[in-house]
């Protein structure tokens, strides 16, 4: 356990997102002295020094998304300046460039592609090499997570509150259905790598190895995770059962 004396304010502004490499915090925030101003900053782990990345000039913007690959940092923001266009940034050298103006979204990444939302709304991949841009699921779609290779998603039916759980795997473009019936949007969750869903009874797949397990077995009206515990209702009982996760 760290001694609380050794616990030091490395920045004082609410932080939406951050990530840890080699020296550096990088953090996301849309909240400093100069107001409501969407930013990527880093800190210095060994000297607090804190280094400006990019600055919206737009205030009240949602805040950026980012992700690190090799020496580079991809980025995008929804503003008026800037709608579309996917960043690809040098940290070191600090010079920057346009690889793409169909970003509505920056979802992921997975060996030399990133995974964007369009402007159309598609779930799209771009080659990091040939900057080429593919679509690769044309489907009205809810994204879930990059892992493994494969990209999890919730594919809406014709309604737009019921569909499926699917993976499409990266390397055959083949799509997997994860779940037998129709699901509600709101009965799935992903938690530490796993994707709970409800489908008549509480299941769960691991996206590190594609198990699939069954919970519990028995009639469930919903269920949340809280601190690394399962909450369930129960449809006939009419009561709460928690179960570690």
């Amino acid at each position: 356990n760290a001694d609380l004396k050794d616990i030091k304010l490395l920045y004082s502004y609410p932080v939406n997102k951050f990530e840890i490499k080699d020296d550096w915090i990088y953090i996301v925030g849309n909240t400093d002295s100069r107001g409501f101003y969407s930013y990527i900053k880093r800190i210095n782990t060994k000297d607090n020094r804190i280094e400006n990345i990019v600055v919206s000039d737009e205030e009240y913007m949602s805040f950026y998304n980012f992700i690190l690959e090799g020496d580079s940092i991809y980025y995008a923001l929804e503003n008026s300046n800037d709608e579309g266009k996917l960043y690809c940034e040098h940290i070191e050298e600090k010079n920057n460039k346009v690889i793409n103006q169909n970003c509505r979204n920056l979802l992921g990444y997975a060996e030399g592609i990133l995974i964007i939302e369009g402007l159309d709304r598609k779930i799209n991949a771009i080659n990091l090499e040939t900057e080429e841009d593919t679509t690769i699921i044309d489907k009205r779609c809810k994204f879930i997570q990059v892992y493994n290779n494969k990209i999890y998603f919730f594919e809406y039916t014709d309604d737009g509150s019921e569909g499926s759980i699917k993976y499409k795997d990266l390397n055959t473009m083949e799509v997997v259905n994860i779940n037998e019936k129709i699901i509600k949007q709101w009965d799935y969750t992903y938690y530490k790598s796993k994707i709970y869903y409800l489908e008549d009874n509480l299941y769960s797949l691991s996206t590190d190895t594609n198990k699939k397990e069954k919970l519990i077995d028995k009639n469930i009206d919903y269920f949340f995770i809280d601190n690394d515990e399962i909450i369930i209702y129960l449809e006939d009982e009419k009561e709460v059962v928690k179960i570690d996760n």
